[in-house]
């Protein structure tokens, strides 16, 4: 599953990208997240919704600049993900071998806040069908070495898709 968007809360814009997979009972994952006001986001960070529809699943979507956010965090490892399917609602096309059979994610792990080692994570992410944008939702707990929350943040997409890809073989 990989995506990337962000959650609009007024005076903020609460910007990620992220990709998580399981094989052979290895779980490998990346993510960033970051916030700017929406008059200082980048032009290609709002041009999420049009083109591409595999945004996050790419090298190329991460450790890009994004107008200079006074808040980041980068994800060093992923130690734990667990998908699940939520009958209620059908996920999106997937990667061309069939219809998805999940359509949501958890995982977690560590990372670095504003360029600092000793944070931690946890993430979810739903791919509630086409298009992502006030459909898919993603929510975000990060927390320092204490377990202080330096950033939460939790809804429905205002622009973006989350993409699950997980088939049955």
């Amino acid at each position: 599953m990989h995506g990337v968007g962000f959650i609009d809360s007024g005076s903020q814009h609460h910007h990620f990208v992220f990709r998580v997979s399981q094989r052979e009972e290895k779980e490998y994952g990346r993510l960033e997240y970051w916030i700017n006001e929406p008059r200082r986001c980048p032009v290609s960070d709002h041009a999420i919704d049009r083109e591409r529809n595999d945004h996050g699943s790419r090298d190329g979507d991460y450790r890009r600049e994004h107008g200079n956010p006074p808040s980041r965090f980068e994800a060093t490892s992923v130690s734990e993900v667990t998908f699940s399917d939520d009958a209620a609602f059908r996920p999106g096309r997937g990667s061309g071998r069939g219809q998805p059979t999940v359509d949501s994610v958890t995982f977690s792990g560590t990372g670095r806040w504003n360029g600092r080692d000793g944070y931690t994570f946890e993430a979810q992410a739903s791919d509630q069908g086409e298009p992502g944008r006030n459909r898919d939702t993603f929510s975000l707990v990060v927390r320092d070495a204490l377990g202080v929350s330096v950033a939460n943040v939790s809804g429905a997409l205002a622009g973006g898709n989350i993409q699950s890809t997980r088939v049955r073989r």
